[in-house]
Order: C-alpha cells, then sequence, then structure tokens
C-alpha cells in the first residue's frame, strides 16, 4: 500500500519538507501509518540533533559581544514526539516501549513425524 497525496500531505505536517515524497514511501512500506512514519523521520532527526550538539558546546560567547545558547535544542522534537507516540499508540493499540516478540510457531508434517528426531 502506498501513501496517498493526501497522506503525504499529512506527513509533511509534521516533518515539513524532507524527507523526499519516495522516501516517505519506503518509510510507510516498513512502518504503515502516517503517524508512524511521521514519528521515524522525527525520532531520526532527534538522533541526528543529538550527535551534533555532543560534538560542538551547546554555549558559547564571546566577551560582551555575541553569545549563543543552544542547551534547549536538545528537546526540540520531544513534544512532537510524543504526542505521535500518544496516536500511534491509539491507533494501533501497541506499546511502544515494549520489545515485540514474534514467534513462527512450528512447522513440520503429519506425514514425517519423528523423521528427524522431531
Amino acid at each position: 500500500m502506498t501513501l496517498t497525496a493526501d497522506q503525504i500531505l499529512d506527513v509533511r505536517d509534521w516533518v515539513g519538507l524532507l524527507p523526499t515524497d519516495a522516501e516517505l514511501q519506503v518509510l510507510h512500506t516498513r512502518h504503515g501509518s502516517v503517524y508512524s512514519v511521521s514519528l521515524s523521520v522525527l525520532r531520526g532527526r532527534r538522533s541526528a540533533l543529538r550527535e551534533t550538539l555532543a560534538a560542538r558546546p551547546s554555549k558559547f560567547s564571546a566577551s560582551g559581544d555575541y553569545s549563543e545558547d543552544r542547551s534547549n535544542d536538545r528537546t526540540i522534537y520531544d513534544s512532537d514526539i510524543t504526542r505521535l507516540e500518544d496516536l500511534v499508540r491509539a491507533a494501533s493499540g501497541l506499546d511502544l516501549d515494549a520489545p515485540v516478540l514474534k514467534s513462527a510457531g512450528s512447522v513440520g508434517r503429519s506425514d514425517r513425524d519423528g523423521l528427524f528426531g522431531v
């Protein structure tokens, strides 16, 4: 299933002009909903921002001439991510903090029981 033009606009309301429509389609194939795609993009941006901020100081000043404080940049995406997590959780009933365990179960054929010691 692909994102419709309206769904792409809905994602853009959350994430802006980037990533491209094609990249959003790939994310939609993986995640399955507008909110999940938006959440994935914003989580990626937050991770990239944390790496950037870790590499340079968050406060800078030049003796009475110029100062810059980026200490609040660390939380810039947090409120949107929290809202999207709530929307995804409500839509899917998933607990996003719990690990997902999948079991393939046992596959066998009744005519071959015991053939390989199974």
